[in-house]
């Protein structure tokens, strides 16, 4: 009859100082069961690998990515000079994957993280810098045994040929299944669609900035409030919307900060169009097939500016062989006749 369940401290622990103790044992009568007690030796197994000392009361693993990350970035970070740029990064992916068990995270949450930060408006490159932080956390869980095959987020920068436009079937098909899993949804993909703004500018509207003929944005990227006409199929979301949560702020309180929320109905009718595979069929293309459909509607590339906030042209240069083929084509149908 086994008596004491016990886990040995390995040397290199004990040489770099992180622990002091060689041999944590308790006895196997302290638990309910022996499989209970076999569950607090491979919980304190755990730990040790991670360099801190065994709880020798709990039984259950401290195997969240919030907790290895907590460990990792004084080491994994310890020669980076920004550690304000660290700290933000790691905060939010913390708030993202925090309360996940390290080895249960897949590609595709990693893929949902990315395509929130893209709808919310951050750029390829901030993308990259903040899931390269999350890599180094998980080789951390690796080296150290806590998972055995992370998934890793490659380096995915979007080049303005691979910008998504959908189709207006796409967008019928796509709102109408988002539609099926809540009306929210679907009211909340209308309004990026038609008025081109980003994840949470659309999450943080409220009631009072939303007229009849247009709503206003005051939480924005730029730290500047603009206006934006509405459209019918907007106006008749925002009013359904009203009918439905008027008692609320604003008509999308629930989506505030929960970009998992909204991703989950996404990726099920992503999937449901067959477009599992289409990396760039996202939430932040809603607001690129807007600015697009402006621009070949006649848009000058100043207008384009400030319908989608931008505070510099840098971002609105995507837009310049469109309004450029708008002139051209102008220009031949006021001189066809001689043509």
């Amino acid at each position: 009859m086994q008596k004491y369940v016990s886990v040995n401290t390995p040397l290199e622990h004990l040489s770099a100082g992180r622990l002091t103790k060689k041999l944590y044992r308790r006895q196997v009568d302290e638990f309910p069961s022996l499989d209970a007690a076999l569950a607090w030796q491979a919980s304190a197994r755990q730990s040790i690998r991670m360099g801190k000392e065994p709880d020798m009361e709990s039984t259950e693993p401290a195997t969240t990515f919030a907790d290895v990350a907590k460990l990792a970035v004084p080491i994994v970070f310890a020669g980076n000079r920004d550690r304000s740029a660290i700290a933000i990064n790691v905060r939010k992916l913390s708030d993202w994957f925090g309360a996940m068990p390290v080895d249960t995270i897949t590609e595709q949450d990693l893929t949902a993280f990315a395509d929130a930060m893209h709808a919310d408006g951050r750029s390829a490159s901030t993308v990259n810098h903040r899931m390269a932080k999350f890599n180094k956390i998980m080789n951390f869980a690796r080296q150290r045994g806590l998972v055995t095959n992370p998934p890793t987020y490659r380096d995915r920068r979007r080049g303005r040929q691979r910008e998504r436009v959908f189709t207006s079937a796409e967008c019928d098909r796509l709102i109408a299944g988002l539609n099926e899993h809540g009306s929210v949804y679907g009211q909340f993909a209308t309004a990026l669609l038609w008025l081109g703004s980003r994840y949470s500018e659309t999450a943080e509207l409220r009631w009072v900035d939303v007229e009849h003929d247009a709503v206003t944005f005051r939480v924005t990227k730029a730290n500047k409030p603009r206006t934006i006409p509405l459209r019918r199929p907007v106006r008749e979301a925002l009013d359904q919307a009203w009918t439905e949560r008027g008692h609320e702020v604003g008509p999308f309180v629930e989506l505030r900060n929960q970009h998992k929320r909204f991703y989950a109905p996404w990726s099920r009718v992503k999937a449901d169009m067959g477009l599992e595979s289409d990396d760039d069929f996202t939430p932040h293309s809603l607001r690129h097939t807007c600015l697009t459909r402006l621009a070949q509607a006649g848009f000058t590339l100043p207008q384009l500016k400030a319908w989608g906030g931008w505070s510099s042209y840098a971002m609105v240069a995507r837009y310049e062989h469109i309004e450029s083929a708008h002139d051209l084509r102008a220009a031949l149908d006021s001189r066809a006749h001689n043509v």
